[in-house]
């Protein structure tokens, strides 16, 4: 993926705009190590269009930050400033052609993204692009439909929808190829997509071969004015669904609260869920929960725990800040077991809101005008009647007492 954000968004009066470039790419681990990545590795960005001297010698390495030595799987990431003049629109593209042994055969890739540095005229801002997470690798059982939830979130909370990606889009008044040889690699996948700010991508599919197939797709952001009109931005986001065979059935994850929920979250008050998942038979265990994205902030996911026999967990735990209220945010992840086999991904939905507060001055405190009230009116009363009584009866009672 190639996503960016300018450095001083509200700096709109400088002849450039400097932008944090971030790329993050996958590689085969026994083919590239973190070494190549980080030192020897040459490949640069090319400029698809609105090129400038500064679109030149972007490498694409970068320090290493994952492992997944299950799936042999190594991902490295770099940051780098940019500078372009102000209102510049430009695509930056990575171009090879050494994708692992896919299914269709295809070899080629092109992840493509685009940068438009003009102020915007509903917030009076630069843009940042979205965001997108996904794991590498979505390892799936041969000839099951899967629903797979591409989490997607945006710094400007605008309105984010996914496409597929097109080897003839029209970017910026340029047609660009942005995925090259594996443009709908996938026969029959439905890709499903939200007009507003749920930011909701959804990909159903079904595989019918076993082996790798690759899912490339675009991500954009709207003004929310403008829903349906152009895309402010875009950026790339291309993984690989691994098909396999398998002998016993997948992960689950269970428990309270259910997938796909939305929670409503106090600010400044922290919110904690178990997360627990089993494994599909009895011969695997858990091994792992591989979080795709997590709330932004203060948020935090524990090492894996063994909470039964046969049940494994970790903890989410978050304390969203008063910035965040209003915001929507969305925590994903999956359970893998001893055979590298993913659940169905787990997500939660959350809404920041403002601390609810009871009204204590009408509920807790104690109205002592009230309470004197009703004892005047019903103790005066009574004091009097028991006096009269105590008159008539009181020589009787002395009386018999005498006796």
């Amino acid at each position: 993926s190639i996503s960016w954000q300018p450095v001083s968004p509200y700096l709109t009066n400088a002849a450039t705009v400097t932008i944090a470039l971030q790329q993050t790419y996958s590689w085969v681990n026994s083919a590239w190590g973190c070494l190549a990545l980080s030192g020897s590795l040459s490949e640069t960005l090319v400029c698809l269009t609105g090129c400038s001297s500064n679109t030149t010698s972007i490498f694409v390495k970068g320090p290493c930050v994952y492992y997944d030595f299950g799936l042999d799987v190594t991902t490295a990431r770099s940051v780098q400033t940019l500078s372009y003049a102000l209102s510049a629109q430009l695509v930056l593209a990575y171009q090879n052609s050494t994708w692992k042994t896919l299914v269709s055969g295809a070899t080629t890739w092109n992840v493509a993204t685009y940068i438009n540095l003009a102020v915007r005229n509903d917030t009076g801002v630069i843009n940042s692009s979205p965001t997108a997470n996904m794991t590498p690798i979505v390892v799936v059982p041969v000839n099951t439909q899967q629903t797979l939830r591409i989490p997607m979130t945006d710094g400007d909370y605008d309105v984010v929808k996914c496409r597929w990606a097109s080897s003839t889009s029209a970017v910026a008044s340029t047609t660009i190829d942005e995925c090259k040889g594996v443009c709908q690699d996938l026969p029959g996948a439905k890709l499903h997509s939200s007009s507003n700010t749920d930011n909701n991508c959804t990909i159903v599919f079904n595989t019918s071969v076993v082996g790798y197939y690759c899912i490339a797709i675009q991500i954009e952001d709207f003004m929310l004015s403008s829903p349906n009109g152009t895309a402010l931005s875009s950026i790339p986001l291309q993984f690989l669904v691994r098909s396999v065979q398998v002998s016993c059935g997948i992960p689950t994850i269970t428990g309270d609260p259910t997938n796909g929920d939305t929670i409503y979250v106090q600010y400044n008050i922290t919110y904690s869920a178990v997360i627990t998942a089993q494994s599909g038979c009895s011969s695997t265990t858990i091994v792992r929960f591989l979080t795709i994205i997590l709330p932004s902030g203060l948020a935090s996911i524990s090492t894996l725990f063994q909470s039964s026999s046969v049940l494994y967990s970790t903890i989410l735990k978050w304390t969203p800040t008063i910035d965040q209220i209003g915001t929507k945010q969305l925590f994903c992840t999956f359970a893998i077991d001893s055979n590298n086999s993913l659940s169905t991904e787990y997500c939660l939905n959350f809404v920041v809101i403002a601390q609810i507060t009871a009204s204590n001055s009408n509920k807790d405190s104690i109205n002592w005008y009230l309470i004197l009230g009703v004892s005047l009116g019903i103790g005066l009363p009574l004091c009097i009647l028991m006096n009269i009584l105590s008159y008539f009866n009181f020589p009787r009672w002395f009386n018999k007492k005498l006796l």
